[in-house]
């Protein structure tokens, strides 16, 4: 079941009631709307309520003396948020710009409607783009069929694949295929490199955790007690640090390699076969009741257990040097 909270104004609310919502949940059990509304309402919102098949997905909370807290309350129950877009939508910066924002530092998903495409999007629903410093929409306004569709498949997610915003799978040709397979090689082919790469850097930080304790020995050995034990305590704190960095960029390259895994499936769709979609099915099966521990977390053990070492090390040197000066 995925809660969709609907921020709209108050001018568009017979709108949202008579069409959005019955679209929504027309025929469909597997969204729940949640709505904040006026009081004023509460009859309009009892009848649509009646007259919806799956009346127990149709939620509604009347606007209390603080509306911001009520709002984020909706919020945080949410997994999307729908934005309908209204004529008046320029004027409503403090209310439905407030909502976005909250919705957005939560990290909802954002759909949006327009009533009318001659609508132009207010600032607040804009964002920078990190990538190319370009003004772009938070989301892309859609039909009320695309946004019912986007959300029965929300766990599944929704990426276009095609450059041409037109293009459908039952559209594409035998020389598309070709393209298609073409780019497919090339695209599996930076996957393979990105793990070659985490392998060249998981190998660089063995060899500096390895260097760091080789030379933790030779200060040992070489320098007096309890100099000794200050230069230790700098080497461990280096070393912690160097592995919290190592930790991060193996999640970096997981993230990544696992967004690499999305996009070949996404083409594998319009190829015959689906290998790697298959390949993850059947490695499901073998490993059964076994709970599955992907390489990202494996590796991250690595730098967590020298982090440890470094950690008691330090914790040792420093008790005693306690000892010695106290």
């Amino acid at each position: 079941m995925i809660n969709l909270f609907i921020i709209h104004s108050g001018n568009d609310s017979a709108h949202v009631l008579d069409e959005v919502v019955p679209s929504l949940l027309s025929n469909n059990d597997s969204i729940n709307i949640l709505l904040l509304g006026s009081e004023k309402y509460i009859e309009r919102y009892k009848k649509v309520k009646d007259s919806l098949v799956n009346k127990e997905n149709f939620t509604v909370n009347l606007t209390g003396n603080n509306w911001k807290k009520d709002s984020r309350k909706s919020i945080s129950r949410a997994n999307a948020v729908l934005v309908v877009v209204g004529n008046d939508i320029i004027s409503k910066k403090d209310t439905i710009g407030y909502e976005v924002k909250y919705a957005r530092k939560l990290g909802k998903l954002i759909l949006l409607y327009k009533l009318n495409e001659n609508i132009i999007l207010p600032d607040f629903l804009k964002e920078v783009d990190q990538f190319t410093n370009r003004i772009r929409n938070i989301a892309e306004p859609s039909s009320l069929s695309f946004i019912r569709e986007r959300l029965c498949n929300y766990d599944m997610g929704y990426y276009d694949i095609f450059s041409d915003n037109n293009k459908k799978s039952k559209d594409i040709k035998e020389d598309d295929i070709n393209l298609i397979m073409d780019q497919y090689k090339m695209y599996q082919k930076t996957s393979e490199d990105l793990v070659a790469r985490r392998q060249n850097v998981s190998s660089f930080y063995l060899t500096v955790n390895g260097s760091i304790i080789t030379i933790a020995s030779i200060i040992i050995g070489l320098i007096a007690y309890p100099q000794s034990l200050f230069i230790i305590i700098a080497l461990g704190i280096f070393g912690i640090i160097l592995d919290l960095s190592w930790m991060k960029l193996l999640e970096a390259y997981g993230s990544l390699n696992a967004a690499k895994m999305k996009v070949i499936s996404l083409m594998e769709k319009q190829l015959p076969i689906n290998v790697y979609d298959v390949e993850w099915k059947v490695m499901s099966d073998k490993l059964n009741k076994k709970k599955y521990v992907s390489f990202t977390d494996s590796e991250k053990r690595i730098p967590f257990i020298f982090s440890l070492i470094y950690t008691v090390v330090i914790a040792i040197s420093i008790i005693a040097l306690l000892l010695i000066y106290l």
